[in-house]
């Protein structure tokens, strides 16, 4: 939780900020990256052929601060987002067990104070890139939330067909994958191999165009994979453009539009945060990220095996025959 209550405690502070000079922030978020696809925490003992090369995301630490205590709210996207964007627990917000599905009919309240509310009342201009995944009804758009402006997908990379990836669970095969701006579909199904250059320069125009102070959020859709499969490996080829692209293509991928953005901001008053939602999507194996140090291993170690963990399995009281959870 220490990642999201960082970002949500840094706009409550810059509003007892009295001067007219308030920073630009710029949140860069990654989705299923794991801990060791960053190089700059690759461990030295690693097999260099499995690490990643993330030079423009290795800048942020290097030349600012790196956090190793990474703390999620969920396991999951929807709830994480949520978390990170409010600083509460997503049961309190109802975003939890599971995550939005495209038929889904409703989404995070809109009743809900985020990071880019809080920002409004001081006169930030907003804009939000990439995956929102808090509810792609009409009403539950991130327009609703206080961005002035939105341009991505709605939900994560399988919850629809793209190109020639047709989803397990896509029976009609007609399910395609909707790309928004603002509150209108513009492109469907979704062109994955402009999708990376699309995203960088609607942000870079942000960051160089808005009116400041302004926040950036940067949601990437980036690593999540294409389709969810029931049998693993998922696909042939693991996200993106082309056939042969592999897991570490679309770190690249990731890492080439951070370093467009890094490049675009001018102005040295700007606080820039990268991090990942939850953790790796370890079930995919070659196309899924390296844990690092994280192995879950307390949980495994302390935890009753009767314990019932898994969120879709969840029940709000224990039961005799699952008496934990």
């Amino acid at each position: 939780m220490m990642r999201f209550l960082l970002l949500i405690t840094l706009a409550w502070n810059i509003l007892q900020i009295t001067a007219t000079k308030r920073p630009n922030i710029v949140v860069l978020l990654a989705d299923n990256l794991g801990y060791e696809d960053v190089s700059w925490f690759a461990s030295d003992a690693r097999d260099d052929s499995a690490a990643s090369s993330t030079p423009n995301i290795d800048r942020i630490g290097r030349d600012g601060l790196t956090f190793t205590n990474w703390n999620s709210a969920a396991h999951l996207c929807s709830a994480s987002r949520a978390a990170l964007l409010t600083g509460q627990y997503p049961a309190r917000l109802g975003v939890y067990p599971g995550v939005f599905h495209p038929d889904a009919k409703l989404g995070m309240s809109t009743q809900t104070q985020t990071l880019a509310s809080r920002l409004k009342q001081l006169g930030y201009s907003t804009r939000l890139v990439g995956k929102w995944h808090l509810g792609h009804q009409y009403a539950y758009l991130p327009i609703h939330f206080c961005f002035d402006e939105y341009l991505g997908v709605p939900y994560h990379m399988s919850g629809g067909s793209v190109d020639n990836h047709t989803c397990n669970y896509d029976e009609l095969q007609v399910q395609w994958l909707p790309l928004y701006h603002n509150a209108k579909i513009i492109q469907q199904p979704v062109q994955t191999q402009h999708l990376g250059s699309t995203y960088a320069k609607y942000a870079t125009d942000f960051v160089q165009q808005a009116k400041q102070p302004y926040l950036l959020y940067m949601a990437f859709s980036h690593v999540h994979q294409l389709c969810a499969s029931a049998n693993w490996p998922e696909q042939s080829t693991c996200q993106w453009s082309g056939q042969g692209s592999t897991f570490r293509d679309a770190i690249s991928e990731m890492d080439w539009i951070v370093g467009q953005i890094l490049n675009a901001i001018e102005d040295d008053d700007t606080i820039v945060v990268f991090t990942s939602d939850n953790g790796p999507w370890v079930a995919e194996q070659s196309c899924a990220g390296l844990k690092g140090p994280f192995q879950g291993q307390w949980l495994k170690d302390n935890t009753d095996p009767s314990c019932t963990a898994c969120p879709h399995d969840y029940v709000p009281n224990p039961t005799p025959d699952r008496p934990r959870r």
